[in-house]
């Protein structure tokens, strides 16, 4: 019978427990509500992140929403992620990246959710 090193094995130990561990762990979701945009959340928090995980409630199809994929941080989170697929009428949690502003925005329908054509805006979200 062929032993393991005993180093092999606590690595191979550590490693499991940590990727289980770390499985777990993550940011908080945070609460949103079904209009709420990302300007609006930014000005809720004490720190101004570039990632947030968000929680939105059931039914959240009707907030404005400019843009296809990228949208202007005056969109509706929960209207992106389902715009995205992200999530269906029962909601749920989404990840939300922070980005530049950018020259043009195209709407689109996708998912039940029409989006709207805008210009250029100053900051810019994405959804996953």
């Amino acid at each position: 019978m062929q032993r393991i090193p005993r180093t092999v094995g606590v690595s191979l130990a550590m490693a499991l427990s940590l990727t289980f561990f770390l499985s777990g762990c993550g940011p908080e979701p945070i609460d949103v509500t079904c209009n709420q945009s990302v300007e609006d959340l930014q000005a809720t928090q004490k720190s101004q992140e570039n990632l947030y995980v968000v929680r939105c409630p059931a039914n959240c199809s009707d907030g404005s929403l400019w843009g296809t994929d990228v949208y202007t941080t005056d969109s509706s989170i929960c209207t992106a992620a389902r715009h995205a697929g992200l999530m269906g009428q029962e909601g749920g949690e989404a990840e939300i990246e922070i980005l530049p502003g950018r020259k043009s925005y195209e709407g689109s329908m996708r998912n039940g959710v029409r989006t709207g054509d805008w210009p250029e805006y100053k900051s810019s979200f994405t959804v996953r």
